[in-house]
């Protein structure tokens, strides 16, 4: 087994954090989009952020969607 495949395998053992800094928690697991879709799939409609200043709100099942076009653009 490889050393990227054995990280995986034993992430749920993990108890550094993800910059190898010691921690008595162990590591999340999880990653940004993976939590952030959990989080749209819990409240899609809640507010994510609100710019008093450019009076724009948007909610998370809207960021969602912005973030899957501009991620087209990437690929």
């Amino acid at each position: 087994m490889s050393d990227i495949s054995r990280h995986y395998h034993d992430r749920q053992k993990l108890t550094s954090s993800y910059l190898h800094v010691p921690n008595e928690l162990p590591c999340y697991g999880k990653s940004v989009g993976r939590v952030f879709n959990e989080r749209v799939n819990m409240n899609p409609d809640e507010e994510m952020y609100v710019f008093y200043t450019d009076k724009e709100r948007q909610t998370y099942k809207q960021m969602q969607n912005e973030v899957r076009i501009s991620s087209n653009f990437v690929v």
